[in-house]
């Protein structure tokens, strides 16, 4: 260890010194040794001795080391050189050189003389000497330390500002208290430990060297009791050694300027006399141990340019008086500064460029080096506790936290602060009772918040006028001076519209004059609120331009007259308010009225109600594309004047709105129901689309409603019950479809006072449903109206249901015919013979038969009425219910049913676009419906009356049971067919005949139904005649009705029987001598005897009962006569042959015209005599198509010459 700490690196002049420094060294070190280890006594002595041996003795050195230490730094060249090596003059009279009374040598100060070389070894040579400055020379090297062993006296060192370099030994003499070394270029520096300086050492500067070094190394062995120690501007790293040394006197700790690292260590807290507290410039982090507010004594502090970080402690305010400086400046501070520190209002306070929260407390910003600092100390502070004073804040009536250092002044009631909690943004006083006088100097205060944003003080006790200086608050976007007592007054100065304003309310002061115009240039204004003040004359236009940014304009309850500028009307989505301006003259610009934001609506001078839905009525119905739009939308015009509108008589109401044909279309505005008085609406012959809105039906006043022609739309059209006064509705000639809900229609009488498109066909898939209207329409645009025919009004549901009514007519018509005839016939013949009856039946039996037949047609298969057979009947019968079906289909067809789309029927009606009532367009007159009576007449009637006659022929007793069934089966089938084509064709014409020709038509169409039973007889010829010949009706089949049993004895039955089987036989003789006779002309003479014998018979019935005999001479008499007469009659027999002329099965044979091959020639009617009664049976002509019965004579000739002859011939049998 001694060898370490006191071996010898340098070179010396000689060797004598060299040994004395390191036994030097050794005799300190041992001693050092032996007293706190009680070791190396040998060593101590030892080396003790060597160095006393060696130390100085005499002063006679002194002169000769002074010459010698001018030699060694070049003395020729010092500055002040006085006296040196002057022989004449002591040495102590040398310049810098101080002797004591015994004039040896205690100080040498040769400071800034331009000394220069290596460290002077001349001046080991004082042993006296306690002071050495060589401070400001430009000496270099090293030292060793060992060159000033020998100044054992030496106290005072201070070699800086020269160059030396090497290894600092602080303690090179052993009673050195003082060392400055600062300003060399060390680099590196330590302390001995044993050497006696240690404990006596208190002062040392390195200071501006290049110590490069661990901290810990340097200061491992630094002096306990040193109270001055500089290192400041140096090289040293790493760490403070923990713990700290213990340097309980130190005063003066200046280590700024070097690489330090870590934390301040806790233990400067314990130094209470440290003064100066220096450890800028380093790389100190952590917190600023709190405990050095305790040094009562500290008067510098400065951490500046660290990394400290946390936050200041508050007792540093405890320094109050003492302090001097306290820079904690550049470094990494944060939070608030505490109040505290405003206690430090005489010291330098140093607090820059930090993380501290501003602003700081009230009373730092009072510290001189703090109160510039606009980051720590806004002029907020000053400019707000400036505001509270001049507003008398102590009364105000919340002032919380108002100049409280314990809170930031972002804190204080009313203040906002930015998001960096350092300028005020908003100052917020409303309300708070505030006092004082707005003034240009409390503007100018507030002016020095530049980022004030909001200044609000309404509802207080200000007051005074706006100054013009309001326009220096350049940052203001929300000023709110309303609501003062008793009011400011005076004209709003035009630097107002300097600001960038958001919002401006100066309402209920006493402001008057004017508005200024130039508020149209506040560009970013959102809310202007002037009410309730004495503002006079016109409302500026200039207002209009703030359209892209205002929202809320208040100019209500002052004294504004004129117009209302229609500028204003370019302000949208605005609250407008300018009610309680009684002056204003009216009506308002339309495009104000209709704001819904402005209280204008109310005011009905100013904004008439129905003015604003008329507007709305056009913008929805884009009016823009009208037609016609005079005055509409004008600004001030009056909405009774535009066109289309008419109002009461006061002009007050709308009544009237017709604005047919006039290209409206968009939609209908449900608005419309707003005008309450409104009588007569015509929008008919538009393109108007949409629903149309439900809401119109609480017009409760309007009577015409033409909505007609246009594209309206929905499936479910209501307008309530309350247009009780409506006359007419138009609705037709829309897109309408579903339903109209009922309305309670009572003009169910007018056709054109109800129309809607509930015709057919329809666009829809159903036709639109509405159950009041009187008329409908289709899609073609053809109406009809919706009305009950004459049928329905009757009770009756349709003509299906009125068909079975005609049918059951038509049957009980015939019963009752039938039981008239019957009733006749029973009373003309109440007093006849009882045979004579029987004989007038047994010979108008078969001539009644044969009538029927006639007028039921032989080409027809109702023929088969008559016959016997049962697949005739059937045949019959079908032809029949085909018939009636085929009727019944045109009876359905023709059914007026508007909602049926499978009807025939023909809308004729046409309902104009420019007329309010509908008309018959349909072109069938009393000429075409006479035609068809006509054609009905000619083609029906005969059938009636043939049926009719069936029906006669049915009740009278003559016939049986069975033939007369017959008979009315078929008369009431044939005059039911025929009635009831006629009942067809009467209500299908009305339905779908819409001229003359057409009733023609279809009448003739439907006339042809009547023809199916002829062609089916025609198809059933070809097919098979003679079948049809075995179902009709033949000639000897019963005809003749039983005699009563009362009326009869055993002979007169035995008599009748024998007589009829007789008369039966001589029929089927005479049918079959007619048929030889029509084929050929010799076969006739045959049947004239034949004749003539049945004539005899016939005349022997009239005999008296017993002579048979005799009846039988008078019948052989007879024949014999008519025998002799035969060839004088025979153009008679041919006519009666002719007349007579049927089949084997009660039809005609067809005959050829003699000579020609054709059909014989067609005669009107023909008389056929009956001997058992005066009235004679004409025989009709066939009905229409039919084939007629034919004569059968070869010539017309012959029976022209033997008509008279067949007449009396007749007459006679």
């Amino acid at each position: 260890a001694a060898s370490s700490c006191c071996e010898n690196r340098n070179t010396y002049d000689d060797d004598v010194d060299m040994l004395w420094g390191d036994a030097q060294c050794l005799c300190d070190f041992y001693t050092h040794i032996s007293t706190f280890l009680q070791v190396g006594d040998e060593s101590l002595n030892g080396n003790c001795a060597t160095a006393a041996g060696h130390r100085v003795k005499s002063r006679a050195w002194e002169r000769p080391s002074l010459q010698k230490l001018y030699m060694q730094t070049g003395g020729e060249n010092w500055r002040i050189k006085t006296g040196w090596l002057d022989e004449r003059v002591s040495h102590c009279q040398w310049h810098g050189v101080t002797c004591n009374a015994q004039n040896i040598v205690t100080g040498i100060n040769l400071r800034n003389n331009n000394l220069v070389g290596g460290p002077p070894s001349a001046v080991d040579s004082f042993p006296a000497l306690i002071v050495l400055d060589l401070a400001g020379n430009k000496l270099t090297g090293s030292l060793n330390g060992t060159e000033f062993y020998k100044l054992r006296s030496l106290t005072h060192v201070d070699i800086s500002m020269n160059m030396f370099t090497g290894h600092a030994d602080m303690q090179f003499s052993s009673a050195i208290i003082y060392a400055n070394y600062s300003y060399n270029r060390f680099s590196s520096a330590g302390f001995k430990r044993f050497n006696p300086a240690y404990e006596a050492m208190w002062s040392v500067d390195l200071r501006h060297n290049e110590l490069d070094m661990e901290a810990e190394d340097f200061f491992r062995n630094v002096p306990l009791d040193v109270t001055e120690l500089v290192l400041s501007k140096n090289a040293l790293r790493g760490t403070f050694p923990d713990p700290f040394p213990s340097l309980g006197k130190l005063t003066r700790f200046a280590f700024d300027d070097n690489d330090m690292e870590g934390s301040i260590p806790l233990d400067f807290a314990n130094f209470m006399d440290l003064a100066v507290l220096n450890l800028a410039g380093n790389h100190f982090s952590g917190s600023i141990p709190a405990g050095i507010g305790n040094l009562e004594k500290l008067v510098v502090l400065n951490v500046t340019s660290n990394r400290l970080g946390w936050s200041i402690p508050a007792s540093l305010g405890k320094l109050e008086g003492v302090m001097e400086v306290l820079d904690l400046s550049n470094n990494m501070l944060e939070g608030r500064i505490p109040a505290e520190i405003g206690n430090l209002q005489e010291t330098i306070v140093l607090l820059g460029a930090n993380l501290l929260t501003p602003p700081a407390p009230i009373r730092v910003c009072k510290i001189t080096t703090v109160k510039d600092d606009e980051e720590l100390c806004p002029p907020e502070i000053k400019i707000l506790e400036a505001f509270y004073l001049s507003f008398n804040g102590p009364e105000w009536v919340d002032n919380s936290l108002w100049l409280n250092d314990s809170v930031t002044y972002c804190s204080w009631f009313g203040v906002t602060c930015d998001e960096y909690g350092r300028s005020t943004v908003k100052l917020e006083q409303g309300h708070n009772g505030l006092t004082g006088g707005l003034s240009a100097r409390s503007i100018d205060m507030l002016s020095g918040l530049i980022q004030l944003d909001t200044l609000n003080l309404t509802s207080n006790y200000i007051t005074g006028t706006i100054p013009t200086d309001i326009g220096t608050l350049s940052r203001l976007s929300e000023l709110d001076l309303s609501r003062q007592n008793p009011g400011l007054e005076g004209s709003i100065p035009e630097e107002i519209a300097d600001l960038s304003l958001t919002v401006l309310n100066l309402a209920h002061n006493r402001l008057d004059h004017i508005i200024p115009s130039v508020f149209g240039t506040l560009d970013e204004i959102k809310v202007l609120d002037l009410s309730y003040n004495s503002f006079s004359q016109s409302i500026p236009s200039e207002l209009g331009r703030l359209k892209e940014s205002i929202t809320s304009l208040d100019l209500s309850s002052n004294n504004l007259e004129g117009w209302v500028p229609s500028e204003l009307g370019k302000l949208e989505d605005i609250m407008l308010n300018m009610g309680g301006n009684d002056a204003l003259s009216g009506p308002a610009p339309l495009s104000i009225c209709l704001k819904p934001g402005t209280d204008l609506t109310s005011d009905t001078k100013l904004c008439p109600p129905e003015r604003n839905i008329l507007r709305e009525i056009y913008i929805s119905a884009k009016g823009g594309e009208w037609t016609k739009s005079s005055l509409w939308l004008d600004e001030y015009a009056n909405h009774c004047l535009w066109f289309g509108v008419k109002c009461d008589e006061k002009d007050e109401f709308v009544v009237k709105l017709k604005l047919n044909s006039n290209g409206l279309s968009g939609t209908l505005s449900p608005n419309i129901s707003s005008l309450s008085f409104l009588e007569h609406v015509d929008l008919s012959d538009n393109d108007i689309k949409g629903t149309i809105p439900t809401e119109i039906g609480r017009l409760s006043n309007l009577n015409f409603l033409r909505l007609c022609y246009n594209r309206f739309v929905g499936n479910k059209t209501n307008f309530g019950h309350d247009l009780k006064n409506l006359e007419l509705l138009h609705l037709h000639s829309n897109l309408l479809s579903g339903s109209i809900a009922s309305i309670g229609w009572p003009h169910k009488d007018r056709s054109s006072s109800y129309i809607s498109d509930c015709g057919n066909p329809t666009e829809f898939e159903k036709s639109l449903g509405c159950d009041e209207c009187t008329m409908c329409c289709n899609a073609q645009g053809d109406c009809y109206p919706d009305e009950d025919t004459s049928i329905q009004s009757l009770g009756w549901r349709n003509y299906v249901d009125f068909t079975w009514t005609v049918f059951a007519s038509f049957f009980g018509t015939a019963c009752f015919i039938a039981m008239i005839s019957l009733g006749v016939d029973k009373y003309r013949n109440r007093n006849q013979n009882f045979l004579v009856a029987q004989h007038v039946k047994h010979g108008t039996a078969d001539n009644d038969a044969k009538y029927a037949l006639t007028m039921i047609g032989d080409d027809s298969v109702y023929q088969f009425f008559l016959g016997k057979s049962w697949v005739g009947w059937i045949i019959c019968l079908a032809t029949i219910l085909a018939q009636f079906w085929i009727l019944l289909l045109f009876v359905e067809a023709a059914e007026i049913d508007l909602s049926n789309d499978n009807t025939d029927l023909v809308y004729t009606w046409k309902c104009p676009r420019d007329q309010d009532e509908c008309r018959d367009t349909a072109g069938l007159g009393w000429e075409g419906w006479l035609a068809f009576s006509i054609l009905m007449v000619a083609h029906l009637l005969k059938d009636v009356i043939n049926g009719t006659k069936m029906v006669i022929l049915s009740g009278e007793e003559r016939h049986a049971y069975r033939p007369r069934i017959r008979f009315f089966a078929g008369g009431t089938l044939l005059g039911a067919v025929s009635l009831f084509t006629f009942y067809v064709s009467v209500i299908y014409n009305e339905a779908i005949a819409t001229s003359n020709t057409e009733v023609i038509v279809n009448s003739v169409v439907i006339l042809f139904v009547c023809d199916i039973d002829e062609l089916l007889c025609d198809i059933l010829v070809s097919v098979n005649s003679d079948w049809v010949d075995s179902m009709c009706y033949q000639v000897h089949e019963e005809s003749v009705a039983p005699v009563s049993e009362k009326n009869k004895n055993s002979d007169d039955d035995s008599i009748l029987e024998e007589q009829n089987a007789k008369g039966n036989r001589d029929v089927e003789g005479l049918w079959h001598v007619v048929q030889i006779l029509d084929k050929e002309v010799q076969t006739l003479r045959q049947n004239m005897d034949m004749l003539v014998e049945e004539n005899t018979k016939l005349r022997r019935l009239s005999t008296p009962r017993g002579r048979g005999s005799q009846g039988g001479n008078t019948a052989n008499k007879g024949s014999s006569e008519t025998r002799s007469t035969a060839t004088r009659t025979i153009g008679t027999q041919r006519k009666v042959a002719g007349a007579l002329s049927v089949g084997p099965q009660g039809k005609a044979p067809p005959r050829q015209h003699s000579g020609t091959g054709l059909p014989p020639p067609k005669k009107e009617r023909k008389t056929i005599p009956n001997s058992f009664s005066s009235k004679s049976y004409e025989v009709p002509t066939h009905r229409k198509g039919r084939r007629r019965l034919s004569d059968s004579s070869s010539s017309e000739s012959s029976d022209s010459s033997s008509s008279g002859s067949s007449d009396s011939s007749s007459q006679s049998h």
